[in-house]
C-alpha cells in the first residue's frame, strides 16, 4: 500500500507543472507583442528598451482639438485593442493587425477619438486614466519601423482593461497635428476682407 501511494504521489508531482500552466492560461490572455521583444510599459518603451534609441519627451496635458495625421507603433497586450477615428467612424488601427503599423490616417479628430478593449468590451476616449499622453521634444527614430517622428508628435499609449500591470503599452500611438495649409489660410483672409469692404461701401 506504501508503495503504491509513492506511485501517486510522484504521478501528481510530475503532473504538477502541466495543471500550474493549464490554471495560467485560463486565468489571463497569453501577451504578443509588436516590434519583436516584450515591451515593459510605455515609458520603458521610450526610455530606449532593448537598446534601441531613448526618446526625448514631456507630459502632455495641452488642448487636442484640430486634425490629426495617427499611426500605430506597437503594442504588448493580451486583450484584442483597436483604435477608432471617430464616434461613427470604422477602426484605424489594432493589434490583431500590424501590418499596418508606420502608415499614416489623415484627418483625425483626437477629440472624438476613442480606444476599444474587444475583449473585454471597454471604451475609453483619450481623456481617460486609461490612456497617457507624451510629446516628443526630439525627433525620435520608432524601433522596429525604422520611421523617424519630428519633435511635437504626441506618442499615446492604453492600458486596456487588464489594469493589472499599468504599463500603457496596450497599443501605442503617434499623432502629429496637421496644420492648415497657407493656401486656405490666404482664401479666409481674402473673403474676410471683401467682407469687411462689403460693409464699409454698404454703410456708405
Amino acid at each position: 500500500m506504501h508503495a503504491l501511494n509513492n506511485i501517486f504521489l510522484r504521478m501528481a508531482l510530475a503532473a504538477l507543472p502541466a495543471l500550474t500552466a493549464l490554471i495560467l492560461a485560463t486565468g489571463t490572455a497569453q501577451a504578443s507583442y509588436y516590434p519583436g521583444y516584450n515591451i515593459s510599459t510605455l515609458e520603458s518603451y521610450l526610455n530606449g528598451q532593448n537598446g534601441n534609441q531613448a526618446a526625448s519627451y514631456e507630459v502632455y496635458t495641452g488642448n487636442l482639438g484640430g486634425l490629426y495625421k495617427v499611426t500605430a507603433l506597437a503594442y504588448e497586450a493580451g486583450h484584442n485593442n483597436v483604435f477608432y477615428g471617430s464616434a461613427s467612424g470604422s477602426v484605424l488601427f489594432s493589434n490583431q493587425v500590424t501590418s499596418d503599423f508606420g502608415t499614416y490616417a489623415s484627418g483625425v479628430d483626437l477629440t472624438q477619438a476613442y480606444y476599444q478593449d474587444i475583449s473585454d468590451n471597454e471604451i475609453y476616449d483619450l481623456s481617460s486614466d486609461n490612456v497617457r499622453i507624451y510629446r516628443l521634444t526630439a525627433d525620435w527614430t520608432v524601433p522596429g519601423l525604422g520611421t523617424t517622428l519630428a519633435a511635437g508628435t504626441l506618442i499615446i499609449g492604453l492600458n486596456d482593461s487588464w489594469t493589472g500591470d499599468g504599463d500603457y503599452d496596450d497599443l501605442i500611438l503617434a499623432a502629429r497635428h496637421t496644420p492648415i495649409p497657407g493656401a486656405v489660410w490666404l482664401l479666409g483672409t481674402g473673403l474676410l476682407g471683401l467682407v469687411s469692404i462689403r460693409q464699409v461701401l454698404n454703410k456708405h
